[in-house]
């Protein structure tokens, strides 16, 4: 599934941007399936781990995550 992986330069391209993603909680729906929550936030870098390039995304309380490419909904410019 993350045959579509964003290199590292693509990422590094979206720093200082806006994203909106869906972040997996640890709460089951009764399906099964982990309940994402929407947040957004501010791209403040990008990280590889265990071969998966992660955007580092700082929220406006200042929580700072590690979101994988394939829960971004969308990206956009800070005016």
């Amino acid at each position: 599934e993350e045959d579509d992986e964003a290199s590292i330069e693509t990422l590094s391209a979206m720093i200082g941007k806006g994203i909106n993603w869906n972040e997996p909680t640890n709460n089951l729906e009764a399906e099964g399936n982990y309940i994402t929550q929407p947040l957004s936030g501010v791209i403040s870098g990008v990280v590889a781990e265990d071969g998966t390039n992660l955007l580092t995304v700082r929220t406006t309380d200042g929580t700072t995550y590690q979101v994988k490419t394939g829960s971004i909904t969308s990206v956009y410019e800070i005016a």
